[in-house]
Order: C-alpha cells, then sequence, then structure tokens
C-alpha cells in the first residue's frame, strides 16, 4: 500500500477547517491556564517529584510552538527547550 502526498487542495482545507478553528479556541485557553500559575509561586511542586509551576507553564507553550514549527518544517524535535533568560515567570511565558 503506497501513501500519496498530500495535495494542496487538501492541505488548504485542513488548514481552514481544523487547525485554525483549533488554534482560535486553544491559544486563549492556553494563555488563561498559564497564566492562573501566580507569579511568585513559579517554584511550586505538588509533590517533590513533580515539575515546578513555571516548568509546566513554559512546558505547555513552548510544546506547542515546537508542534507548529514541526509541522512548518516537516521535522518534529523531541527534545525540551529552555526558556530565554527574559523568560522569568508565568507572565513572560503567557506573552
Amino acid at each position: 500500500m503506497s501513501t500519496q502526498p498530500m495535495q494542496p487542495e487538501q492541505a488548504t482545507f485542513l488548514l481552514h477547517a481544523v487547525a485554525l478553528p483549533w488554534l482560535k479556541v486553544e491559544h486563549p485557553l492556553t494563555r488563561k491556564v498559564i497564566e492562573a500559575v501566580p507569579l511568585d509561586k513559579g517554584d511550586y511542586r505538588p509533590n517533590p517529584n513533580s515539575r515546578p509551576a513555571f516548568e509546566l507553564a513554559w512546558h505547555i507553550a513552548s510544546a506547542e510552538n515546537r508542534f507548529l514549527d514541526g509541522v512548518a518544517s516537516g521535522e518534529f524535535n523531541y527534545g525540551g527547550s529552555t526558556p530565554p533568560e527574559t523568560v522569568r515567570n508565568s507572565a513572560d511565558v503567557a506573552k
């Protein structure tokens, strides 16, 4: 069984009928979750084995961006990413 490459009209359909509507709903919800992390509680861990709240917020935001970059480039990076030095709290992540 061979697979055929996606045709431009199929990609356009997926973009406009699936991806963009999903992003329009999901992005504001994700932002609200990240903004809910109190600025002074980024080191909070419900369990010593858990990641800190700031790290989880960064993971959520950067994973979404890495996924979109992977779609655009056709190659996925499964490694973690480190926030830039200018990103220090949940408000910075939400920006």
